[in-house]
């Protein structure tokens, strides 16, 4: 029963600690989009389209790869082993986005910057995510 109550708490810490981050880079990346100097998507050139055309927004920072960074990173800092296992589905979001011409390069490393700040601010702001019980 004990075992089954920390098994509860470590999943919620994963998480809560990532859905946290993640909606705190969201936030971070809206306000950044207002306050950065707005550039065209490298889709509004037509010979680097691959895909449907996005939103008329600026392409800096990439909120796509903001979230994936903040989940994933907020999820290895609670469980560094499953870290392991979605931090590449973070990178993978990050390429998809600049091999579709959604985004350049450097949208996405800005992007993925402001999720991994915000997974730690959130880490540093609400410690108590991930402390569970010790299973004896």
């Amino acid at each position: 029963m004990r075992q089954q109550r920390r098994w509860r708490c470590e999943t919620a810490g994963h998480a809560g600690l990532g859905l946290i981050a993640l909606a705190l880079a969201s936030g971070t990346n809206a306000v950044f989009k207002t306050l950065l100097p707005s550039r065209p998507r490298p889709e509004q050139l037509s010979f680097l389209r691959f895909g449907p055309p996005e939103s008329g927004s600026s392409s800096l920072p990439s909120g796509h790869s903001a979230s994936a960074a903040a989940f994933a990173t907020g999820v290895a800092l609670v469980s560094p082993g499953l870290g392991a296992a979605v931090i590449p589905v973070a990178a993978g979001v990050g390429y998809s986005r600049v091999h579709i011409g959604a985004h350049w390069p450097s949208d996405v490393v800005l992007g993925s910057a402001l999720g991994i700040g915000a997974a730690l601010l959130t880490k540093k702001l609400w410690p108590g995510l991930q402390s569970c019980p010790r299973a004896d």
